[in-house]
C-alpha cells in the first residue's frame, strides 16, 4: 500500500516567523519527495526475489527505504507541530506550561534547552537531517540529538 501524503495541518499563511512560501515549499518538496521516494523503494522491494537478490541490492534498498520513511515520519511530526499553540493561534510560539516545566527540570532552564538546540541545528546545517528532542521512555530524561540523514 501506498503511503500517502499527510495534510498539511496548519494554515501557512498564519505561521509567525515562517512564510507561507517556505512552508509549502517544503511540504511539496521535501516531504512530497519523501513520500515518492518511499513509494518507490517499496514498489521496487515488492517486486525482488529475496532468495536471488544480491546481498548489494537488498542492503541498499532497504537503506533508501529507512531514509525515506524516517523523512516521511519526521516530516509529519513537524508539520504536526506547527498547529495551534496554547492560545489557539498556528505559529503562535508559545510552548506549553508543562513542556516549559519538563524542559526546565531536564535541561536546567527552557534558556539552556534552547541554546542547546539551536546550536545542533546550526552544527547540522548544510546537512540532511534534524535535531530533535527525545524522551528516553528508559529512564525518562529528555536530550536534544541530530539524526542523520532522516534516521
Amino acid at each position: 500500500m501506498d503511503h500517502r501524503i499527510a495534510p498539511v495541518p496548519c494554515k501557512p499563511w498564519t505561521l509567525n516567523g515562517l512564510s507561507e512560501r517556505l512552508i509549502v515549499s517544503h511540504y511539496e518538496n521535501i516531504y512530497g519527495a519523501a513520500i515518492r521516494a518511499l513509494n518507490a523503494t517499496r514498489e521496487r522491494l515488492a517486486t525482488i526475489d529475496f532468495a536471488t537478490a544480491a546481498n548489494d541490492e537488498i542492503r541498499a534498498l532497504k537503506h533508501e527505504e529507512l531514509i525515506a520513511a524516517g523523512s516521511a515520519a519526521l516530516h509529519e511530526l513537524y508539520f504536526g507541530n506547527l498547529g495551534p499553540g496554547s492560545s489557539g493561534y498556528f505559529g503562535d510560539g508559545e510552548m506549553p506550561d508543562a513542556i516549559s516545566a519538563a524542559l526546565a527540570e531536564h535541561f536546567g532552564s527552557v534558556a539552556a534547552w534552547r541554546r542547546e538546540f539551536v546550536a545542533l541545528a546550526k552544527a547540522l546545517a548544510s546537512s540532511n537531517g534534524w535535531v530533535l528532542l527525545c524522551h528516553a521512555r528508559s529512564d525518562g530524561k529528555l536530550s536534544n540529538q541530530i539524526a542523520f540523514d532522516h534516521g
